[in-house]
């Protein structure tokens, strides 16, 4: 059953990538479950995982201390739920979804108040997707729009999401959702927004075609309130810097460093999908994949030196203090939530699960 989810998982969030095993090290004992308060039916499993003699014990703060993660509440419940990792090292669990799916894809509101997710309480997730808030606590959980992968405003206020018109199969829009009053506002068509600098500007991709038929995702800015939008590249993608005074861009394999405004372009490395640190002083990115196809980590300053690579794992996520970094690593079997130190790319501690946040 678990197996089964995950390929529908997969398919709901576009994270088919996985990775090789992590050589075996000294690892902090995995936590037990502790259901939330909106859902009591399900009751808490041990998860407990088979330690090292020498695994040192639980620190008074656990190293995962305000990570999301997804996973079952138990083997016969085919719902996955958003779980929080607490200082205990224990598992709370926040949602309480009943839909098809369950709960997927947490994200952080910046101030670690609350969570939006995909996979609401009513009914089944279609083609558009739903998006819903639950508060950190478990309390107050929501449908607040239609569609997907949602991305919190700098200050909290708004999240910009994509969505697609499940009749007519239009191409994909951004929106953006004012959390206070619900308004919503369509900025036109686009995907993959990401908030820069302050949160007056985004950035995004949308197709365009070639007088021959060709399509190209090109990288666009968008100022908010009233601005209109500006191509920055053909053919990339673009990653704000947590501050929004530069960018990194994708292209053909190629990671490179530019301003915000896409100009003065110096390459980094190869790769995609990078991922700044909360200090934007370094990049986690995928480098390479195994013969399984599955991705290979590395990490690197902003002078393209590489401080580590070849850590199996996808989806990273960097604790609030840069320290750490979380991982999800598919296996043949299972699929675990691994944190690794970031200095080092070392395995610091895991469990079962799937697509990590952490909290700011």
């Amino acid at each position: 059953m678990h197996r089964c989810f995950t390929a529908a998982l997969l398919m709901l969030v576009l994270a088919a990538c996985g990775a090789s095993a992590v050589p075996s090290r000294s690892v902090v004992e995995a936590p037990t479950l502790i259901a939330a308060t909106p859902d009591p039916s399900p009751s808490p499993i041990d998860v407990t995982a088979e330690a090292s003699p020498s695994a040192p014990s639980v620190p008074d703060r656990h190293p995962a201390t305000g990570l999301a993660l997804v996973r079952f509440v138990s083997a016969d419940d085919p719902k996955s739920q958003v779980f929080v990792v607490e200082a205990d090292g224990s598992l709370r669990q926040v949602t309480g979804v009943s839909g098809a799916l369950g709960a997927t894809r947490p994200v952080w509101s910046p101030d670690g108040s609350r969570i939006a997710f995909s996979g609401p309480r009513v009914g089944s997730v279609g083609v558009d997707g739903q998006i819903a808030l639950v508060n950190a606590d478990g309390s107050a959980e929501r449908l607040v729009a239609e569609g997907q992968f949602p991305q919190w405003s700098p200050d909290g206020s708004r999240i910009a999401y994509t969505k697609v018109d499940d009749v007519t199969g239009e191409e994909l829009s951004t929106y953006l959702l004012d959390v206070g009053t619900g308004e919503v506002t369509d900025l036109g068509l686009g995907y993959s927004a990401r908030w820069m600098g302050d949160g007056d500007r985004l950035s995004f991709n949308a197709n365009s075609f070639t007088p021959e038929g060709l399509a190209s995702s090109d990288l666009y800015v968008l100022t908010l309130d009233g601005g209109a939008r500006q191509r920055l590249a053909e053919s990339t993608q673009g990653f704000p810097s947590p501050d929004g005074s530069a960018l990194l861009l994708v292209r053909d394999g190629i990671i490179s460093l530019a301003s915000a405004d896409g100009t003065g372009a110096r390459g980094l490395a190869n790769g995609g999908d990078p991922v700044w640190s909360p200090d934007g002083t370094r990049v986690v990115f995928t480098q390479d994949y195994d013969q399984a196809a599955r991705p290979l980590l590395a990490m690197m300053d902003l002078d393209g030196r590489t401080v580590w690579s070849g850590v199996a794992g996808s989806m990273p996520t960097w604790s609030p203090n840069g320290a750490l970094i979380a991982v999800e690593v598919f296996g043949t079997e299972s699929t675990s939530v691994q944190v690794i130190d970031a200095a080092s790319g070392d395995l610091v501690w895991q469990t079962d699960g799937v697509q990590p946040a952490w909290a700011p």
